[in-house]
């Protein structure tokens, strides 16, 4: 497996931070609430809850479904996650591995495997028992956590190369698991994350091996927060954001989209499973200002009806593998129902709220369709 970390990204405010990065926070009108994130000094994925909830406290950091948590709640529950995997004899650099479908618990079992300075592997809740076994196996996964309905893949698996436990989130006990409900009732929150640096390795990310054994993708704790800290500056998230992403938490896609929201103080509203009902309905309800998603989720909003009613989301760049293809289609759906306009936003794909240009009509409009960020939002008039 290879050692080398994937990225060397430096945050921005660090002292060792590139060149190029001073000219990336240099490109951007940075909000004050982004401001805050180049302040923070956040450099381990286990200070992001902790440092949240002491600068957003209660504010609401997570829907799903029909629960609500403050950034305040996340800490503590995922305090007593890292209390509970600590006793169970997890140590910096262990391997834990993390398995089920996007949901509270995943997100509170994430932060908690961090905090104990353990390595956290998140595996996709798609995979198959064969694919899990090689996996964990290959990560050399100390113990597991996951969702109850992945426990009848998982407890053959006990003894096999380094795994020792199973820990699952569930409604009744299962045989030969421990619960995530136990940890989570303690009265005590309190938990000093254990120190790690920001080279350190933070995930292993297995690939999907589609042309051959899938292999784990080393990352460093620079790494991640890195593509997190520049998700948040690059659409210029703030507090008073409201995201909604129905991606999976365990691609490397959907760790960038839930750890920016953390780190900028935005909601995060969590779609368990794509669906454009399901993701038109919390946009709406929860008048959310930003999304995130691949190409064939916003085909499928796109032609969906109720998306010419949708009127709160903001401008921001549209990221990943033929994003263009989608703003093309986008910027059709404006010009075809006559929509209140499109916004530009540059060809570095900044959101300038705090730098305003005189306003553009739409065929004016910059056209540089890049496959990294695209251009032009509908509803919104050019800056």
């Amino acid at each position: 497996m290879c050692s080398h970390h994937l990225s060397s990204i430096h945050l921005i405010g660090d002292r060792r931070q590139t060149s190029a990065t001073q000219d990336l926070a240099l490109s951007y009108s940075l909000s004050p609430s982004i401001s805050q994130i180049e302040c923070a000094m956040v450099t381990t994925l286990a200070e992001i809850l902790p440092h949240a909830a002491r600068i957003h406290g209660d504010r609401i950091a997570l829907i799903v479904d029909d629960r609500q948590f403050s950034f305040r709640e996340l800490d503590a529950m995922s305090n007593r996650v890292a209390s509970g995997l600590a006793a169970i004899g997890i140590n910096p650099g262990d391997r834990v591995s993390l398995f089920g479908p996007n949901s509270w618990e995943w997100l509170v079992s994430y932060y908690g495997i961090v905090k104990t300075g353990a390595v956290v592997n998140p595996l996709s809740s798609m995979l198959t028992p064969d694919e899990v076994r090689y996996s964990v196996i290959d990560a050399g996964a100390r113990a597991v956590v996951a969702s109850s309905d992945k426990a009848g893949t998982l407890l053959p698996m006990k003894g096999l190369g380094n795994l020792t436990d199973v820990v699952c989130w569930a409604e009744a006990p299962i045989e030969g698991a421990r619960l995530l409900s136990h940890w989570l009732q303690p009265a005590s929150p309190d938990f000093s994350a254990r120190r790690r640096e920001a080279s350190d390795l933070a995930a292993i990310c297995y690939t999907s091996g589609t042309t051959g054994r899938p292999k784990g993708a080393m990352q460093s704790h620079r790494a991640v927060v890195g593509a997190a800290t520049g998700t948040a500056l690059m659409a210029a998230w703030t507090a008073d954001d409201r995201v909604v992403t129905a991606l999976p938490l365990f691609h490397v896609y959907g760790s960038s989209v839930f750890n920016a929201a953390m780190i900028a103080g935005s909601t995060l509203i969590l779609i368990p499973r794509f669906n454009e009902v399901s993701v038109l309905s919390a946009i709406q309800r929860y008048r959310a200002t930003m999304m995130d998603g691949v190409p064939t989720a916003y085909y499928y909003l796109l032609a969906h009806p109720d998306f010419r009613q949708i009127r709160s989301l903001q401008p921001h760049p549209l990221l990943g593998g033929r994003a263009d293809v989608v703003v093309r289609q986008i910027v059709g759906v404006h010009r075809a129902h006559r929509l209140s306009g499109v916004r530009s936003l540059g060809h570095d794909g900044a959101r300038r709220r705090h730098q305003r240009k005189p306003g553009l009509r739409p065929e004016q409009a910059r056209n540089h369709w890049s496959a990294v960020s695209g251009q032009c939002v509908p509803r919104r008039r050019c800056r």
